[in-house]
C-alpha cells in the first residue's frame, strides 16, 4: 500500500523571487511586427503591449508572498507516485473534500514542477 499523502506548505525561497525580479528587470522586449493591427495582433502572437503590461505587473505589482499565504490556507499535499520506466513523481495537490455527499470529485493538474 502506498504511503499517505504528506501535508505540504508552499515556500518559495527569497533567492528564487530575487532571480525572477532580476530576469524581468533585464528583459529586453523586441519591437512589434510591422503592419500589425489590433485585429490580427493575437494571430501573430501576444501583442507587445500585453507583454509589456504583464512584465511590468510581475516586476512591480505582483505580491508573491500574499498569494503564497492565500494558497497555503488551502489543504496542500504531496504524494510520491512511482511510474514504470520513469523517475518517481512528487505530485503537489490540494485535497479539498466537498461538503456535498454525492459531489463528483474533480482533479486539476498543472505542468509545473
Amino acid at each position: 500500500m502506498p504511503p499517505s499523502p504528506t501535508p505540504y506548505t508552499i515556500a518559495v525561497p527569497d533567492a528564487s523571487l530575487t532571480t525572477l525580479h532580476d530576469k524581468l528587470q533585464a528583459t529586453i522586449l523586441c519591437d512589434e511586427l510591422e503592419n500589425t493591427t489590433n485585429e490580427d495582433a493575437w494571430e501573430r502572437g501576444t501583442p507587445l503591449s500585453e507583454v509589456q503590461r504583464l512584465t511590468k505587473y510581475w516586476r512591480n505589482g505582483f505580491d508573491w508572498r500574499k498569494q503564497e499565504a492565500r494558497l497555503n490556507e488551502l489543504p496542500n499535499y504531496v504524494q510520491r507516485i512511482d511510474v514504470d520506466n520513469f523517475n518517481p513523481l512528487n505530485v503537489h495537490f490540494i485535497w479539498q473534500k466537498s461538503e456535498v455527499a454525492e459531489a463528483v470529485p474533480l482533479l486539476f493538474v498543472h505542468g509545473c514542477t
